[in-house]
């Protein structure tokens, strides 16, 4: 096979790769998009960040998890008890996203969807989980873009 055809053949499979890719994390942003829209009611006095979310989780019906290994990284020791990582607020009719902006931003902390499941780290990693995808995008454009 020649440079060229190599070179093309990687492309296509590149693309195709990005598509694949493209429409499955549509797919999840748009079934996750509809929980986090949903409407929320609550009131927490002094919670542990935990029992906060496991609340809501039940509430709003979605699994999640800590990113252990990252919040670890970053010396946040998620689930110690006593916790500093505590909740007292309330919420009335806001949306399911904002309010776990609300809760866990003070904290240092943010969330992305990861195989259909919220996953709770740190802001950095979240931050890095939604602009990750595009990130791939660009680079794979640039090498789809050379002749």
């Amino acid at each position: 096979m020649s440079n060229t055809a190599r070179r093309r053949w990687l492309q296509f499979s590149i693309t195709g790769l990005l598509a694949l890719m493209s429409v499955t994390a549509l797919c999840l942003t748009l079934v996750h998009r509809g929980k986090f829209d949903q409407r929320t009611n609550v009131q927490f006095a002094q919670t542990p960040i935990w029992d906060v979310i496991d609340y809501l989780s039940n509430k709003h019906s979605f699994a999640w998890r800590a990113d252990d290994p990252e919040l670890a990284a970053a010396g946040i020791l998620f689930y110690s008890r006593p916790t500093a990582l505590t909740i007292t607020d309330r919420v009335t009719d806001a949306p399911l996203g904002e309010t776990l902006d609300r809760f866990l931003a003070p904290l240092g902390l943010g969330y992305f969807v990861e195989n259909g499941e919220l996953v709770v780290s740190t802001r950095a990693a979240a931050e890095r989980a939604h602009s990750g995808l595009g990130a791939l995008r660009q680079r794979f454009a640039r090498l789809e873009a050379r002749p």
